[in-house]
């Protein structure tokens, strides 16, 4: 596909979490290394009360990180 294609194509990830900070970080490289233009991809996470650091983890990195858009729902 071409990127002028690409460019015009928008990706939702959703995202269900429980107490899955250890995962993040390698998930969130992964997503970032795709061959796809990143500010296309809006991630919707729902968590399910975590009890670990998921949630702060998600909110630091959507905070300091403008690649993707993203959605809480808690």
């Amino acid at each position: 596909m071409s990127s002028l294609c690409l460019s015009k194509v928008n990706i939702d990830v959703s995202i269900v979490t429980f107490n899955s900070s250890k995962w993040l970080e390698n998930f969130f490289k992964s997503l970032s290394q795709q061959n796809f233009p990143l500010n296309n991809i809006r991630i919707l996470i729902r968590d399910n009360s975590s009890s670990d650091d998921t949630i702060q983890w998600l909110e630091n990195y959507s905070n300091n990180n403008k690649k993707f858009f993203f959605r809480f729902y808690y």
